[in-house]
């Protein structure tokens, strides 16, 4: 039994370390170095990148108060990560950089009132800085 057992792993094994996924054409990729790679016009080797956001809060029912602005990869009443927390008034925005994946294409920016009422506004991300305002 174990003789068995061992055999079909070894074969298992040799199948699919012989496998080799052919390109869109047919014919292998093979490339000595990275110098050797052809690739489109424009094209870059990022996997992310820098937005710059501003939050201006429009909230006037508290003057002169702070308002907590958070910035989450997703849904943060699912368990989202934060990606970024400040303060922000009438007068003064919340402004930061954030380092972002490329994968990612909305953040949920959610605003925290001094009374403590939470205000969520979701955002679609490209490539560039990203200015709102989030009110009431």
């Amino acid at each position: 039994m174990k003789t068995n057992l061992v055999t079909i792993i070894l074969l298992a094994v040799i199948m699919f370390a012989s496998c080799e996924k052919p390109s869109e054409n047919g014919d292998s990729i093979t490339a000595k170095a990275t110098s050797d790679i052809t690739v489109p016009m424009g094209f870059t080797w990022e996997s992310s990148r820098t937005i710059k956001f501003k939050v201006n809060v429009t909230d006037a029912r508290y003057i002169g108060a702070l308002y907590v602005v958070s910035i989450y990869d997703g849904n943060p009443n699912a368990g989202a990560h934060l990606l970024a927390k400040g303060s922000a008034t009438v007068l003064a925005p919340f402004t930061t950089s954030v380092y972002l994946s490329k994968q990612l294409t909305e953040v949920y920016i959610v605003k925290h009132s001094p009374d403590n009422t939470k205000t969520t506004k979701i955002i679609a991300v490209g490539v560039e800085n990203i200015e709102t305002s989030i009110g009431y």
